[in-house]
């Protein structure tokens, strides 16, 4: 009897044991089956998050983020994107704490470091930013993106040289990143190196037709490097696209390319339209006496001059096209008065000289004329104009001369 009641009492105990180990092993699966929801719902809310931030509304994506962090404070992720949100809201502390948090869960990842130099540079701290977004770089190798924000923040050091060459040392692996030939025709643009900058945004223009900054920049550029019939073509063509509303300097640019090209009648309609969206603006009404005094149009060109120095009273160019207008319109005593006035107001400008000297000429006052030629090659010495008319006045002296 004895020994039944022995056994019994093991096989309870041990019935016990084992129903104990069950019992642990189900609420283990339990924790875990619960963490794992946890996980999965943190990374739904860290979706959702990222949704709000794409469509802008920013409070939701901050809202959203933080009930991930909540559920799973380790979400790097989590912590790069409620930077964003940060950033995007201007609270450039809270990001770089977020971005900091980050940093330390994953010292090697780039993300973080690239979001905390972002904070860095739109607070203005330039030098901590540039420091970061190199040592992002570093931690991404072929990763164009801090690349690019290095660069600019060069750009607002005005150390614009050195970020031509860091930026033209990547420009190997730029592929088809769009950005980086546009940046690199920027810095050439702000370099005067014209013919580099039309090639960097001709390379942008092809990658990107539709972008209709990259064609305004490529014809400026195109106009800047004297090549008149491309810049020409590129911005007619920009004329033709339904999205594009034009402004006063494409129409300038496009007169300035005529001009050149000696097609003074299609400058004139250019710069015509020009004044119509900036009536106000002397260099536009400039343009256009330009253009009509080269088309022969010198009622046009006298009214377009006057314009000009209603807005502009003392413009050297206006005040040499009126004169030389009303000297080609007859109007001879008002040319004579108008550049005395002129060569007064800019006493060191020498094409005004040249134009009162010629006045002068045409009025039969040879020894006047060539004091006025005489005085432009003195402010001017490299004046060819001016050496031109001297020689003709001087010559003609000596033939009148018995």
């Amino acid at each position: 009897m004895k020994r039944i009641l022995l056994i019994t009492a093991i096989l309870t105990l041990t019935s016990g044991c084992d129903t104990f180990t069950k019992v642990s092993a189900m609420d283990d699966g339990k924790a875990q089956a619960q963490k794992r929801w946890s996980h999965t719902r943190a990374q739904l809310l860290c979706d959702a998050a990222g949704e709000y931030l794409k469509s802008g509304q920013l409070d939701k994506a901050a809202d959203k983020a933080q009930e991930a962090l909540a559920l799973e404070s380790g979400l790097v992720t989590d912590r790069v994107l409620l930077a964003k949100v940060y950033i995007e809201q201007g609270e450039f502390p809270a990001a770089i704490v977020e971005t900091q948090k980050a940093r330390s869960l994953q010292p090697m990842a780039w993300e973080p470091l690239y979001y905390l130099a972002v904070a860095q540079e739109r607070s203005g701290h330039l030098e901590e930013a540039l420091e970061n977004y190199r040592k992002s770089e570093a931690m991404s190798p072929g990763n164009l993106e801090p690349v690019k924000a290095a660069a600019e923040v060069m750009i607002q050091l005005d150390r614009t040289a050195e970020a031509r060459l860091y930026l033209d040392s990547h420009l190997g692996s730029a592929g088809n990143d769009v950005g980086m030939y546009e940046l690199a025709g920027r810095l050439a643009m702000g370099a005067r190196d014209y013919a580099q900058a039309a090639r960097y945004y001709q390379r942008a223009h092809d990658m990107d037709t539709a972008n209709i900054r990259y064609r305004e920049v490529l014809g400026e550029a195109q106009l800047l490097n004297g090549d008149y019939a491309g810049a020409a073509e590129t911005l007619s063509d920009l004329l033709t696209d339904k999205k594009y509303t034009p402004s006063s300097t494409t129409y300038c640019r496009l007169g300035e390319c005529h001009l050149v090209m000696n097609r003074p009648a299609q400058a004139q309609d250019y710069f015509f339209k020009a004044t119509e969206l900036d009536p106000e603006s002397a260099g536009v009404w400039v343009g256009l006496a330009k253009a009509s005094s080269m088309a022969g149009d010198w009622r046009r060109a006298i009214l377009a001059a006057r314009k000009a120095l209603g807005f502009e009273e003392d413009n050297a160019e206006a005040l040499a096209l009126l004169g030389y207008s009303l000297l080609k319109n007859g109007q001879h005593e008002e040319a004579l008065a108008t550049l005395i006035r002129g060569t007064k107001a800019k006493p060191e400008d020498g094409t005004l000289q040249c134009v009162l000297g010629r006045v002068y000429a045409v009025s039969g006052n040879s020894t006047k004329a060539v004091e006025c030629y005489q005085q432009a090659l003195r402010l001017e010495p490299g004046n060819s104009l001016a050496r031109e008319l001297l020689a003709q006045s001087t010559a003609s002296k000596t033939r009148a001369t018995p």
